[in-house]
């Protein structure tokens, strides 16, 4: 199966992952409602990057975070296996845009 992560789900996963950041690595009993200011960037040297703030704290995710959010997004809140997704990150130049490509395998 594959899946399509548009910009407002990465968004939304980038969220979900600082507010499970700020509860001891769960997801159940986050506050994603709480992570403001999320803004994740390309840069063709180191990639993907995102950054958030929850409670006046700030957070960094690498590309490697970013990935893993989107993972941690689709097995919480979808119930997907983590260890079965293969996310590619997609940066579009002209639009300047990003997205997500997920294969699930099984």
């Amino acid at each position: 199966m594959n899946l399509f992560l548009d910009e407002q789900d990465v968004l939304d996963s980038v969220h979900v992952f600082i507010a499970s950041q700020d509860n001891h690595g769960r997801v159940e009993g986050s506050a994603p409602h709480n992570v403001h200011d999320v803004q994740v960037s390309y840069e063709e040297r180191h990639g993907f990057s995102a950054k958030g703030s929850i409670y006046g704290k700030q957070h960094y995710l690498n590309q490697q975070q970013v990935i893993d959010a989107v993972s941690v997004y689709l097995s919480s809140y979808y119930s997907f296996r983590a260890d079965r997704l293969l996310v590619k990150m997609n940066w579009d130049d002209s639009s300047r845009s990003f997205s997500a490509d997920v294969i699930v395998e099984r």
